[in-house]
């Protein structure tokens, strides 16, 4: 395990998540948001709509710290990232939607949709 995965790995089991999210730029649908998850900070541009209190991210692109950075740690991260997407903007819940990945094993392919709930 690399060092980092083991520090991730230790804060996000011993402290509460710190996860913060900024609006970095806005076009229409389209949004880019600055998220910094225990200190590492990622880049994201999706587009976003809500309807029936759900907050739709499509067409996720991640620009991050790397291939693999995170870990055992990445499921706990999407929770705690998307919960906090659920407080923002006041829904019950968030649906993310990868876009076609452009990198690793699965070029070419989407990833499965993932819903997190605000509790």
């Amino acid at each position: 395990m690399h060092l980092n995965h083991w520090i991730i790995a230790k804060k996000t089991h011993h402290t509460p998540p710190t996860v913060t999210i900024n609006l970095v730029d806005q076009d229409l649908a389209c949004h880019i948001f600055q998220i910094t998850y225990h200190g590492i900070v990622s880049t994201v541009q999706c587009f976003l709509a809500i309807q029936d209190n759900i907050l739709y991210l499509t067409e996720i692109d991640i620009e991050g710290p790397g291939a693999g950075y995170y870990g055992s740690t990445l499921v706990r991260m999407i929770n705690d990232v998307g919960k906090e997407f659920c407080r923002m903007y006041k829904t019950d819940s968030v649906v993310l939607c990868g876009g076609k990945r452009t990198t690793g094993k699965y070029v070419g392919q989407f990833p499965k949709p993932r819903t997190v709930k605000a509790r």
